[in-house]
């Protein structure tokens, strides 16, 4: 909703870097104030890069970029994909993440309830626009990919690595907003420019540091969960603030999609 609100007059990647680089400053003064420092290591900085960049930049971009052309509902089920990606890699990647027939079949149910939930019909318009949805589908795979890697690799605090991360992707984005938006000579909407705070504090700084504690805490099939719920907190805000009246087939996926995240979760310690 937000984004909707933020490109009305604000081009996507000047918004990109501006959430960026408030969720940066944010994120720096909290690891600071929390008594830790940006470790200024070559092996830090490579973390940093990778997950700035590979778990923010690239697909903010391609997700963006994509649904210019691919209809919500598609883009759902694409999206859709990473909890299955991750378990995979995870499985591949982690020593301790195995995909068991119980976590396996749990997976399947979830994105099956997704697919049920958007609607089946959505699967007609796979390959009417190849690329958009090879884009929106590399997004998916970023954030997969992402994941894991911080399973293995993210040995820094919490608080480091999100500031880190975030500034990372911030010196990427910054200089490309510059060259293609010219962001200086825009003049955006205040619901705009409140919509970008709200996505810089909100749904990156904050959500960055629920994301590194709960991957270290649940792992990264687990927490990759949350791509299913998306779609199913759909429905329940078209309920609570739009009246709509969900058919059978949404109650059926809702029921597949809980299930599944059950499956997946179910044995996994108390925290």
């Amino acid at each position: 909703m937000f984004i909707k609100i933020g490109v009305a007059t604000i081009p996507p990647a000047t918004m990109v870097a501006c959430r960026l680089l408030l969720a940066a400053v944010i994120l720096l003064a909290y690891a600071g104030a929390r008594g830790h420092r940006i470790p200024f290591t070559l092996a830090a900085w490579s973390t940093f890069a990778f997950v700035g960049v590979v778990g923010n930049v690239i697909p903010f971009a391609l997700i963006a970029w994509g649904e210019i052309v691919v209809d919500s509902g598609l883009a759902a089920i694409l999206m859709g994909t990473m909890p299955v990606a991750t378990a995979l890699l995870a499985h591949a990647f982690t020593g301790d993440e195995k995909l068991t027939p119980r976590r396996a079949g749990g997976v399947l149910m979830g994105f099956s309830g997704t697919v049920l939930l958007v609607g089946v019909s959505a699967l007609s318009g796979l390959g009417a626009e190849v690329t958009a949805q090879m884009a929106i589908f590399g997004g998916a795979l970023c954030y997969a990919i992402t994941t894991v890697f911080v399973r293995r690799f993210a040995r820094l605090p919490d608080p480091v690595m999100a500031a880190g991360a975030m500034l990372a992707g911030a010196v990427v984005i910054v200089p490309w907003a510059f060259a293609v938006d010219a962001p200086l000579g825009l003049d955006p909407s205040w619901a705009s420019v409140a919509a970008v705070a709200v996505l810089g504090v909100v749904s990156t700084a904050f959500a960055a540091l629920i994301y590194f504690y709960l991957i270290r805490v649940v792992g990264a099939a687990v927490f990759s969960q949350v791509n299913f719920i998306t779609p199913a907190l759909g429905v329940f805000f078209g309920i609570v603030f739009l009246g709509e009246a969900p058919n059978a087939d949404a109650w059926l996926a809702l029921v597949m999609i809980v299930t599944g995240i059950w499956l997946v979760t179910r044995g996994r310690r108390a925290a």
